[in-house]
């Protein structure tokens, strides 16, 4: 498969009010191959802590959301923007200072083979800071 994957986000809003929303926009383009399959993960990373997975769309249609995330998912704090199918945003509102962190988008591609997914290209960009400020 040749590497056409190409991840461009769009930079966040460097600086927030509480209470409001961050847009993490995820521009990804790619060859459309037959079999071919595309996932989407939102991160953040706080401080020198591990990345915290929020919400993925894909391979196989689905939503995964993180352990620390569903709630906020659940209660429509934060919600999935399928675009043109080049533009994906996912939106936090009600923002908090917990919020505050680099947010990071990866995109990947599978191929599905006897029942199971195979990873086959990945890219991982930075989308930029995010500082929330109290109101």
């Amino acid at each position: 498969v040749p590497n056409s994957l190409i991840v461009a986000p769009d930079a966040p809003n460097p600086v927030i009010r509480e209470g409001g929303s961050i847009r993490l926009l995820c521009n990804v383009s790619r060859n459309f191959l037959e079999g071919i399959y595309l996932s989407l993960s939102w991160s953040v990373k706080k401080g020198s802590s591990l990345l915290e997975d929020l919400l993925t769309f894909g391979p196989d249609m689905g939503v995964t959301v993180g352990d620390d995330y569903m709630r906020r998912y659940t209660d429509g704090g934060m919600r999935l923007e399928m675009g043109n199918g080049v533009s994906h945003s996912l939106v936090l509102s009600g923002a908090t200072p917990a919020d505050q962190g680099m947010y990071v988008c990866t995109a990947r591609l599978w191929t599905r083979e006897q029942g199971a997914w195979n990873r086959i290209q990945e890219k991982t960009m930075e989308m930029g800071e995010v500082t929330v400020t109290p109101t």
